[in-house]
């Protein structure tokens, strides 16, 4: 993983040992501020979608408008730790359970802080119930419905009804709602000059929100009380305001949105010109080590943006147009523009807050690499 040279704070951003992660906390404290700012509109909570880029210091970050007992979402057990140990009370475990070892862990740490866990079939509901005796309380749980938006989730009807019924007779689950959330979705990243898509998921359809919508009335025909009902940022905000959704798992304060509320990408790799080898291409010392698989972009002071022509694990190779505007000799430092962000968290030990050019915080990404 990627940990660089240390630099004092307040060093310029220009000495920084390359390649470093960097996020702009002017531009992030603005698209916070904006979310915050639309959100306190609508008659929904925030989920902070901390899995994006396992910092607890950066979640801090987002939620300090927010409810001290705001809902953050994680990805896994491990990481549901690491977050709890630094403070935060009330998490929602995104994937699902299904080994012994980790379910015993879930039923200790949940004695600790609140976590609310995801089901999509009786299966998974048996596996824990078989591993979890104790009626001393009950792990909150939601319900995943099967969507076009998704790989998972149980179908609605008979099907949904059915799990949701086993779950309210368990002693050791308890039913508080339906979420629906994408696993496709990637990013794209645009320039008033040039569009270069990274095969970007379509937002959710209309007929997600009216299939949640139905599910949500025929609990309430039945009798089952469903407490909250969970989308995330694949649905578009003008669809959930007027229905029954009560919470919005939202990470675009971190990764962007110009579609919303012009909402900028604050997390950019620096990068260095290590090599010219001919006089049309220059070579980057940040490779795919350091950038993920999908690498990135970067841009000039005119927009035009270029995609690596070829790469390695450390180094990204571009050939230069015409009308690139910057100056690439060696020494030169670019800033790459990353296609997946969680992914570039993932292959880091440090990421480095600017301000106006500035070093001010380093902040150690604890959640890096907890995949279980």
């Amino acid at each position: 993983m990627e940990s660089p040279i240390s630099k004092p704070i307040g060093s310029d951003v220009q000495d920084l040992d390359t390649p470093s992660l960097t996020v702009d906390l002017d531009v992030f404290e603005e698209n916070i501020s904006q979310l915050t700012k639309f959100f306190s509109t609508q008659k929904l909570d925030l989920i902070t979608r901390s899995d994006t880029h396992y910092t607890p210091s950066l979640t801090s970050l987002q939620q300090k408008d927010q409810s001290p007992n705001s809902l953050i979402a994680v990805s896994t057990l491990e990481q549901a730790e690491v977050f709890a140990n630094s403070g935060f009370n009330n998490l929602l475990i995104m994937n699902f359970f299904i080994d012994t070892n980790k379910i015993k862990k879930l039923a200790q740490l949940s004695l600790l802080t609140k976590i609310f866990i995801t089901i999509d079939n009786e299966e998974h509901l048996e596996v824990i119930n078989q591993v979890i005796q104790t009626s001393n309380f009950k792990i909150p749980a939601l319900v995943r419905l099967r969507t076009n938006n998704s790989f998972f989730g149980c179908p609605p009807g008979k099907q949904l009804t059915n799990l949701i019924k086993k779950i309210i007779q368990t002693k050791t689950i308890h039913f508080s709602g339906i979420i629906d959330y994408s696993d496709k979705t990637q990013y794209s990243h645009t320039t008033e000059k040039t569009e270069y898509t990274f095969s970007k998921a379509e937002p959710a359809p209309t007929s997600n929100i009216n299939t949640l919508t139905s599910v949500f009335e025929k609990l309430n025909e039945q009798k089952i009380n469903c407490e909250m009902l969970i989308v995330d940022d694949n649905y578009r905000y003008d669809l959930i305001s007027d229905n029954n959704v009560t919470h919005y798992i939202t990470g675009i304060d971190l990764i962007g949105d110009k579609s919303f509320l012009n909402l900028q990408n604050p997390v950019q790799l620096l990068s260095t010109v290590t090599s010219c080898p001919e006089t049309n291409q220059f070579i980057l010392d940040a490779g795919l080590k350091s950038t993920g698989i999908q690498s990135g972009v970067i841009t000039d002071t005119t927009n035009t943006a270029l995609i690596p022509s070829s790469y390695s694990a450390e180094h990204l190779i571009f050939r230069k147009p015409d009308d690139f505007s910057n100056n690439t000799a060696i020494g030169k430092k670019f800033y790459i523009q990353p296609q997946n962000i969680p992914e570039i968290f993932n292959r880091h030990n440090y990421v480095y807050g600017i301000r106006k050019n500035k070093l001010e915080s380093i902040y150690t990404i604890t959640a890096r690499g907890k995949y279980k």
